[in-house]
């Protein structure tokens, strides 16, 4: 409620931890936000509401931009994981904290002056259209770089639009791109590493492509496996339709939040869903979802091929190993092994929330170029989440 969060900034606001305006907790905000510094501002003048709260709000927007697409992207919110006031003190909701400042950002963003832009004679292409991009180009356009961003689908949000607790960001991110007049966006899918960036004119190149997503390359496929795809080429196709899936099984491959945000999406289709997981059903952060849904799990199964049905059929043959549990690794995960038996299953269509991969080309783009040229996002830190992908990007743009 608001009392609460209105309780944990003042909260915040005393806390021993505060180190130089910052935060002493062993897990700050990934995304850069000064969480005392923020409380400390609200409060000022004993309550929410006053000047201060509307210095704390412009702050945090201006530290993380994406605050106006849903505060709630950053969950789990690492720095409420790890605030140390919060074990004694309990309650301190900093993601609340700062979803607070955005709603008050928004009802008055008439008194927020709109960004004054000094052009400073620099053009820097942006390649990606997802978080880290975004906030790396609001950034160098607030410091007066000419930015240009290169996006693949001409729609800005990436894998956000994703995220069922954000809903349609879009709305927010063209409107705060409407501030800066030195951002251009433009439809390219031809943005790679090949290109004499130099001659286009650009002084530097941030790249946030984030990952490529494809089948895993150590199970046998046959030729076309049309019944196959990765989740999040699913989860992309099917979020915003109402296509039908009832009747059909379908099989997920893996165990974490894309395989279950995969798994629920394809069981609100209509669709009976199974998830194949190599190891135990404990080692599933989100398994309890999937429990709650009614949604069948197999524990330690290891796919080895897959074979298309018989002439005549619609399902896929999936051939796994299978697996048992090890000894302990020093992440706390249990180690698997095979037993050496192996068994066949089959579903109308199977998806793959397996890991993605960087693309090496892009790497040495940076380490061969004639031009500044930083990684920002997932090609640098794979933590899938908005909240680590604004950090990268602010420091993408400040390098």
């Amino acid at each position: 409620t608001p009392r609460e969060v209105e309780r944990s900034f003042a909260v915040c606001n005393r806390c021993p931890d505060q180190v130089d305006e910052g935060c002493a907790s062993p897990k700050g905000c990934p995304a850069g936000l000064p969480v005392n510094r923020l409380a400390t501002l609200t409060m000022d003048e004993g309550g929410f509401g006053g000047y201060g709260a509307y210095e704390a709000a412009r702050l945090a927007v201006n530290n993380n931009p994406l605050l106006l697409a849903g505060a709630q992207a950053c969950d789990p919110c690492q720095a409420q994981q790890g605030c140390r006031n919060a074990v004694s003190r309990a309650g301190i909701q900093i993601q609340d904290m700062h979803a607070r400042l955005a709603e008050h950002y928004v009802d008055h963003k008439d008194q927020f002056p709109r960004p004054e832009i000094t052009p400073n004679g620099k053009k820097v292409a942006v390649i990606g259209d997802g978080p880290s991009a975004i906030v790396t180009a609001l950034h160098l356009a607030a410091s007066g770089t000419e930015v240009t961003i290169f996006s693949k689908t001409g729609k800005l949000g990436g894998l956000m639009d994703m995220i069922p607790r954000i809903g349609d960001a879009q709305a927010s991110i063209n409107e705060m791109m409407a501030s800066f007049p030195n951002i251009k966006v433009v439809k390219d899918d031809h943005a790679n590493p090949e290109r004499d960036w130099k001659a286009e004119g650009f002084d530097g190149v941030v790249v946030g492509a984030g990952l490529v997503y494809c089948l895993p390359e150590d199970v046998y496929f046959p030729e076309g496996h049309k019944d196959q795809q990765h989740a999040v080429d699913f989860i992309a196709a099917h979020q915003s339709d109402e296509t039908s899936l009832k009747g059909k099984r379908v099989m997920i491959v893996g165990g974490g939040k894309t395989a279950v945000d995969a798994a629920l999406l394809a069981q609100q289709r209509g669709a009976e869903v199974e998830v194949c997981y190599r190891r135990d059903i404990g080692s599933m952060k989100e398994y309890k979802e999937l429990v709650d849904a009614g949604i069948t799990i197999k524990p330690f199964l290891k796919p080895v091929s897959s074979a298309e049905a018989a002439e005549g059929g619609s399902f896929v043959m999936f051939n796994v190993t299978k697996l048992a549990e090890g000894g302990a690794k020093t992440d706390g995960k249990r180690l698997v092994r095979a037993t050496g038996e192996d068994e066949r299953r089959t579903a109308d269509l199977i998806l793959w929330a397996t890991p993605g991969v960087r693309n090496p080309e892009w790497q040495r783009l940076k380490d061969e170029a004639v031009i500044p040229v930083e990684l920002v996002g997932d090609l640098v830190e794979r933590n899938n989440t908005v909240a680590h992908a604004v950090g990268s990007g602010r420091k993408g743009a400040l390098a």
